[in-house]
């Protein structure tokens, strides 16, 4: 390959992976939305416990988002950088148990 199609290819990746990673992180949030979220007094302990599965699959769609846009780009897909996907559920957490 020359330059120019490896330019090329590299222009096609990222116009494809900044979508991917947009739509994947704002199904993470979405998801992490959800937690704490009911009727009824409770304590934040059983707020958390309930936020569980939203969590859960907030953290799932972070690490999609970020996993799949690595692949996308062509960088390799373990790295610490998949550790950001716990950033959004742990905001959450952290705001369902009333810590923030």
């Amino acid at each position: 390959m020359n330059e120019q199609q490896t330019a090329g290819t590299r222009i096609i990746r990222w116009v494809l992976g900044l979508p991917f990673l947009g739509f994947f992180l704002i199904a993470s949030v979405v998801a992490a939305g959800f937690a704490g979220w009911g009727f009824g007094e409770r304590t934040a302990a059983e707020r958390l416990q309930d936020a569980i599965p939203s969590l859960l699959m907030s953290l799932a769609w972070g690490a999609v988002a970020i996993a799949g846009f690595r692949l996308l780009v062509g960088h390799r897909l373990l790295s610490w950088w998949l550790a950001c996907a716990l950033i959004i559920p742990a905001y959450a957490a952290l705001h369902t148990a009333d810590v923030l």
